[in-house]
């Protein structure tokens, strides 16, 4: 999972800008369509309509002014926890900046890329192993540092575990017999010395 911080991490850059570009202009639409709205020439009687309309478009405008700020923010946070996933510093801030991609969801706006960020975000900080190479990027590692202590790691257990697989089945593993060509002959008896008492039984006989 260490590897896919730094995907991560871009990805939330990417998104990032473009909620910061999106909220700016949010925020420069609503003044602009109220000073287009030109009510000049109407007859009186329609001045209370107007006066509505105005009233209107003045509740318009600050709601997207106020939703562009928080798209902007959003954007930021989204910018700034993808620098910090980069060089594996503060988990805590980058969790919380992955939270908040659930306000671009509110404009329909990134809504599919924003959630899906944040659920594969989230999925990955929670790991265990992304816990610890953010750990060593608070004891002052290096990105390349982590990633590269991090596969030794991953190859020292994936070697450790491969070796007990191998010895558990060589312990499971019936034994067979060897065949009786390959048992050892069993010893000769040596031969019995001339006059022996075995020799001399034999020649009175």
């Amino acid at each position: 999972m260490v590897p896919q911080v730094t995907v991560i991490g871009i990805l939330m850059i990417v998104n990032g800008a473009l909620c910061v570009l999106y909220g700016l202009l949010l925020i420069f639409v609503g003044p602009l369509m109220l000073s287009f709205m030109n009510f000049q020439g109407a007859p009186p009687q329609a001045q209370p309509q107007i006066q509505q309309a105005q009233q209107m478009f003045q509740i318009v405008s600050i709601v997207y002014i106020v939703l562009g700020a928080v798209v902007a923010i959003a954007g930021c946070m989204n910018i700034a926890g993808g620098i910090a996933a980069v060089k594996f510093r503060s988990r805590t801030f980058v969790i919380t900046a992955l939270f908040f991609n659930i306000v671009p969801t509110f404009t329909c706006y990134c809504t599919l890329t924003s959630l899906g960020l944040m659920i594969w975000g989230l999925i990955v900080m929670f790991q265990g192993d992304v816990a610890h190479a953010f750990s060593l990027g608070a004891s002052g590692y290096t990105a390349d540092e982590i990633k590269r202590r991090m596969a030794e790691r991953e190859y020292r257990r994936y070697r450790d575990d491969d070796y007990d697989d191998s010895r558990r089945d060589n312990e499971d593993r019936p034994r067979t017999r060897r065949p009786a060509e390959d048992e050892p002959a069993p010893p000769r008896k040596p031969p019995v010395p001339p006059g022996t008492a075995d020799d001399d039984r034999i020649q009175e006989i």
